[in-house]
């Protein structure tokens, strides 16, 4: 849902931009108004995703460090 609502927000920005009166305001429109709040969104949008990340790979690295059974005392076979 978010993806269709970043695309319709920058096309709209898009067809805002085109129908300005230059070249270089329209440019500066679209990069203003519509690339950088998309991209900030997607920035605020990631920062969980890239601590699920982080905290997983974590994880990992310190489930590959610990023995493979330490109840038994004995690796699984």
């Amino acid at each position: 849902m978010f993806w269709i609502i970043l695309l319709a927000w920058l096309y709209v920005i898009l067809m805002v931009a085109v129908t300005s009166n230059s070249v270089i305001q329209g440019i500066l429109l679209f990069g203003g108004v519509g690339i950088l709040p998309a991209w900030l969104a997607l920035w605020f949008f990631g920062i969980p995703i890239r601590r699920r990340a982080r905290l997983l790979r974590e994880r990992q690295e310190a489930n590959a460090a610990m023995p493979d059974n330490p109840q038994s005392g004995q690796p699984d076979q």
